[in-house]
This record gives C-alpha cells, structure tokens and sequence, in this order.
C-alpha cells in the first residue's frame, strides 16, 4: 500500500514526469534543468530532446535557436535572456523537487500539506529578424 501511495503521489508532484508531460506539447528543442539534480536526471528518461543539467545560469547556451529551461520561480527571476531572444512562459507549476526523505515527509506530500516548488519552464525564443 505504500509503494502505491509513494508512487501515485510522486506521479502528481514529479518535476521530470509533470514537465515531460507539457514539453511534449510543444516543439522539439533541446531542455536546460538548472539546479534540480534528480529532475535533470530523469527527464532524459521521458522525453526524445536533449536534456542537460546545469547548475550555473551561466552556462546556458548563447545560442540563435530556441530551448527550454527548466527552473525555480524565484531564480528565473535574476535570470535575463540572452542576447538576442527572450523568454517565453511555459509552464508553472507546483512540484516536489527534492522527492526524497523520511516516512513522514512522504506521508505529508500525499497528504498535500508539505510545502511545494514553484517551478516553470521557459523557451527562449531568439528575436526574428
């Protein structure tokens, strides 16, 4: 009974499964996943593109076609496009990214009362010409 309940919770609070799910509604492009180790990890898993993880902003690409990010509300924030494009909402949503730890705290997330991420994916779409 708890596998299930561990599993169907993580099903509606997975950052990699959830973002999978939209990306898939959109254009191909290759999915940048800033800071959030496990969800860089297993979106590979679920979805065609390229995903890369990164833990520095800096790294995105400077690049003239478009990608998706992958990140927390507040660090998109201070994160400007880069030259020549902007960014495009997504998707937000409130997710687990951190999916591990203790009974009670599995516990508390099926239950819906452990706080969750506010994470949102972006495409940057290089500006036309």
């Amino acid at each position: 009974v708890l596998s299930v309940l561990v599993t169907l919770t993580y099903l509606n609070i997975a950052p990699a499964w959830n973002a999978s799910k939209v990306l898939k509604q959109h254009p191909p492009a290759p999915v940048y996943v800033l800071d959030m180790e496990i969800a860089g990890r297993e979106l590979p898993l679920y979805l065609p593109s390229p995903c890369v993880s990164i833990y520095d902003p800096a790294k995105l690409p400077a690049s003239k076609a478009p990608y998706y990010l992958m990140v927390r509300g507040l660090q998109l924030e201070n994160i400007p496009a880069p030259a020549g494009g902007r960014w495009v909402p997504i998707a937000q949503a409130q997710w687990a990214i951190d999916k591990t730890g203790t009974l009670p705290r599995m516990l508390r997330l099926a239950k819906g009362i452990e706080p969750l991420d506010d994470v949102r994916i972006v495409r940057f779409e290089p500006f036309k010409l």
